[in-house]
């Protein structure tokens, strides 16, 4: 006499479950009405990010109105010594981001940047 082998409730779910689903044909899709949807989802994210950037514009607008009364003179009075510096941060800034932006290519050549 051989032993019963032990009954698996998981088991016979899923394979009911995998007979049945083969059974039912894939829905069927309207494109035109998925690409509607699509761009009307599209179109509130593009509005939401427009009102975002606006309040964010006006912000830092009100931010420099309010400052920009105050930091003026000192900008002024501190602007004949500060033009060597400025000249070679931008310099730097420049050659930093046209290196960063060019190491892809440079790669591509073979060069180890």
């Amino acid at each position: 006499m051989s032993p019963e082998p032990l009954k698996d409730p998981l088991k016979d779910l899923l394979l009911a479950d995998a007979e049945t689903s083969v059974a039912v044909a894939a829905p069927a899709q309207d494109l035109a009405f998925t690409v509607e949807v699509m761009a009307r989802i599209e179109r509130q994210r593009l509005r939401e990010s427009l009102v975002l950037i606006a309040v964010l514009f006006v912000a830092v607008c009100g931010m420099l109105a309010i400052v920009m009364p105050y930091v003026t003179p000192l900008l002024v009075s501190a602007g004949q010594a500060l033009v060597p510096a400025v000249l070679v941060l931008s310099a730097l800034g420049a050659l930093a981001i046209g290196v960063s932006w060019m190491r892809p290519g440079l790669r591509m050549m073979g060069l180890p940047v």
